[in-house]
């Protein structure tokens, strides 16, 4: 085949995509656009949440609003925020024990910073040193999760580990096992003294609202605190 013939063929065959590229475009637009449906539920943009921040709460204010349950989300606010208060009221200031809350997925973990959702709360609570690294990127879901290494959480060592495990969550093996001969996990406290507390995943991961911070809470303080927290801390609407 010569040179000129594989050119005209070159040719040709961008001519003729760049043909139908123009023709599918055109015949989109030209379809009618169907109406929207008066009767559809209304679809509303929420903000990232990361932290309980004004912008957590604005998104429970602005469901409140479209479904008519204003009140509602109200009471759930104030039942956050005086959960939080309550156990922060109760807990030492200078005798905290050093927690974290991990995550994980076959071969992928990280940990929950201080600047995430999670780790927003368990600040206000415990000792939470954990803070995101300069230009660290969010390892997925929006929340602030990012990925961390063992040797990064021995150097700080917690003294009680909340595992979110996405495997065990969905009735696969622990994602832990791969750690089971790893010296840096056995140096770990949480790990010497088992104070690991495998949290659910819908209310640890998945679900970033109120009602998830305050069964956390609940779960939490007393696996942080056994002596102080034998039983969790009411709701108080009031």
């Amino acid at each position: 085949m010569s040179w000129s013939l594989f050119f005209l063929i070159i040719t040709v065959a961008s001519w003729i995509y760049w043909v139908t590229a123009c023709w599918c475009v055109i015949s989109f637009f030209r379809e009618p656009q169907p109406e929207a449906d008066p009767e559809a539920p209304p679809v509303s943009l929420l903000k990232p949440m990361c932290g309980v921040d004004a912008e957590a709460y604005e998104n429970l204010r602005l469901l409140g609003r479209i479904t008519g349950r204003e009140a509602q989300a109200e009471a759930a606010i104030r039942k956050t925020e005086n959960k939080i208060a309550d156990y922060r009221a109760k807990t030492p200031r200078n005798e905290r024990p050093i927690v974290l809350k991990m995550w994980g997925t076959g071969q992928l973990f990280g940990i929950d910073p201080i600047e995430s959702v999670y780790g927003s709360v368990l600040a206000e609570v415990t000792n939470y040193p954990w803070r995101t690294p300069p230009n660290t990127s969010d390892a997925g879901g929006g929340d602030g999760r990012i990925a961390y290494s063992l040797e990064e959480i021995l150097r700080v060592n917690p003294d009680v580990l909340i595992i979110a495990d996405l495997d065990a969550g969905f009735g696969g093996p622990p994602f832990t096992n791969q750690f089971k001969d790893n010296p840096i996990w056995a140096q770990i406290t949480a790990v010497k003294t088992n104070r690991i507390l495998m949290g659910n995943v819908t209310t640890y991961l998945n679900t970033r609202g109120t009602r998830a911070f305050r069964l956390m809470l609940d779960e939490v303080m007393p696996s942080a605190y056994p002596t102080l927290f034998p039983q969790p801390l009411p709701d108080r609407e009031r």
